[in-house]
C-alpha cells in the first residue's frame, strides 16, 4: 500500500544496491564460472523447469530467458525452493523458509550448474 511504501527508505535501498554491486564486482578477476558472468539465463529456475538427466541438468520453459548474471539463476533457484505452487487458496502458493537449501545442497547445485 502507499502508506507502507512511504515508510520504506527507498534512497537507502538504492544506495545499498549500488554498494553491493560495487563490492561484488570489485574483486572479480573475470574467472569463468564465478557466477558473475553475464550469460544466457533462464530466469525462472524453479523445480518444474529443471530436469536431471544422465547428461546433467536440463532446463525447459524459456519464456523469461534473457542475458543476465549466472548468479541470478542460482539465487532464483534457491528462493524458488521455498515456494510451493500447489496451494488451492489465494494467493495459490505458500512459502516455507525451512525448505531453503542447506549449504551442502547449495554447493552441489552450484558445482553442477557452473560446470554446465
Amino acid at each position: 500500500t502507499a502508506r507502507r511504501l512511504a515508510t520504506m527508505n527507498i534512497e537507502d535501498i538504492v544506495a545499498e544496491r549500488d554498494w553491493l554491486r560495487k563490492f561484488v564486482l570489485e574483486d572479480d578477476q573475470k574467472i569463468r564460472g564465478s557466477g558473475l558472468d553475464v550469460v544466457f539465463s533462464h530466469n525462472d529456475a524453479q523445480e518444474n523447469n529443471i530436469l536431471q538427466t544422465h547428461y546433467g541438468l536440463r532446463f525447459i520453459d524459456f519464456e523469461y530467458s534473457s542475458m543476465d548474471y549466472q548468479a541470478y539463476d542460482i539465487a532464483n533457484y534457491f528462493c524458488e525452493c521455498t515456494i510451493d505452487y500447489t496451494a488451492d487458496k489465494y494467493p495459490f502458493y505458500s512459502l516455507s523458509l525451512s525448505d531453503f537449501p542447506s549449504e551442502w545442497e547449495q554447493r552441489l547445485f552450484c558445482a553442477i550448474y557452473l560446470s554446465e
